[in-house]
């Protein structure tokens, strides 16, 4: 198991590691893992010359559809941000084999080849992802375990390519607890292996950085949060950034900021309202009876 700064130095440790492998880092659902890899890890690659792209695998069933995602995953990076077709195209049409985006760079590309050499040709998203160069860049295969039912053979074959082929570094991100035959089905590209189990006290630091000046200093806001989740044994990430809402608001009530009350009554009802919200906003807490598909109100309604 290892924590953010160990998730970092196996990354770059095996970025510099000559063979040609893949590695696979796992964690629970909502432990941060994507929100590790696109800040931590994209910044100490970056500082030592390294790119990242990142793709989803979720649904993904085709060659075809994993070539497009991985071709709009990288022209996103090197295109300007204020570039129209930039702005214009959602993610979700960025990443179709179909999408708008992914055929018009294939008409200019053809266009370009047929400008230069007079020869048409019909180009297909595989063609433009085998000619991308992979030198200093690391490729992020994630949500693995959403992948497309009986697609293991098709995909292990076209990542297979890329790591023992074109040396590709490969970072598989997976919740490997939801789907265990993820280990099994790319046993033999993947050698290194590590677990995510995030810091709870780094979290919260993180959520605090976000916070204005506003929230009082004498309620000990830190030591509130951290006896929240420990009360509750909450370690989802996601569930904590629902509480950045929620403690912004709270900043704004007068029961917080009125110093007329006693600071052990508003600190106590802090933490109640904390750990309130982390019961139920991760299900723990409620009507039994209620159908899970019932959107519930968002927590901050608590305080407002």
């Amino acid at each position: 198991m290892s924590d953010r700064q160990g998730i970092i130095d196996t990354i770059l440790d095996y970025v510099a590691d000559s063979d040609r492998y893949a590695m696979m880092v796992t964690g629970e659902w909502g432990c941060g893992k994507t929100w590790l890899i696109e800040n931590d890890v994209r910044e100490a690659l970056s500082n030592n010359e390294w790119n990242l792209t990142r793709v989803s695998l979720y649904g993904v069933a085709t060659s075809e559809e994993l070539n497009a995602r991985i071709v709009a995953a990288r022209a996103r990076e090197i295109m300007p941000k204020n570039q129209d077709v930039y702005k214009k195209q959602k993610s979700e049409r960025l990443e179709s084999p179909n999408g708008r985006f992914i055929d018009m760079m294939l008409k200019n590309v053809q266009d370009a080849i047929k400008g230069k050499t007079g020869v048409s040709i019909n180009l297909t998203t595989g063609m433009l992802a085998s000619a991308l160069t992979w030198s200093k860049t690391v490729l992020v295969l994630d949500d693995l375990e959403r992948r497309a039912p009986d697609s293991d053979n098709i995909l292990f074959g076209q990542i297979n390519d890329l790591v023992e082929g074109r040396g590709v570094k490969i970072v598989f991100l997976c919740n490997d607890k939801k789907d265990k035959s993820v280990v099994n089905a790319f046993d033999k590209i993947i050698w290194r292996r590590v677990r995510y189990t995030p810091s709870m006290e780094e979290q919260v630091d993180n959520i605090l950085e976000h916070l204005d000046d506003s929230f009082p200093n004498s309620l000990d806001i830190r030591s509130r949060l951290l006896s929240a989740f420990a009360a509750t044994q909450c370690h989802n990430i996601r569930e904590l950034w629902k509480l950045r809402r929620m403690l912004q608001a709270l900043c704004a009530c007068s029961f917080t900021t009125d110093a007329g009350i006693p600071t052990y009554a508003r600190g106590a009802m802090l933490e109640d309202v904390l750990r309130l919200c982390l019961e139920y906003s991760s299900q723990r807490i409620g009507n039994k009876g209620q159908s899970s598909i019932v959107k519930r109100p968002s927590i901050r309604q608590f305080v407002l």
